[in-house]
């Protein structure tokens, strides 16, 4: 883990490894999701904290 959440900049750091489907996402809202989700937190100046849960 680089950002330890995905901040606004993570979120283009990872619209530029999915660079190929970005187009396609924004011209096809919900194909992509994943991409979707990057877009929006980018669009918004918003950050997604993510929490590991593991079991045992």
């Amino acid at each position: 883990q680089i950002y330890g959440a995905i901040t606004p900049d993570a979120a283009r750091a990872g619209l530029e490894l999915f660079a190929e489907h970005t187009d396609d996402a924004r011209a096809n809202p919900g194909k992509h999701p994943n991409v979707d989700r990057l877009l929006q937190l980018v669009e918004e100046g918003r950050t997604l904290r993510v929490k590991h849960v593991f079991f045992a």
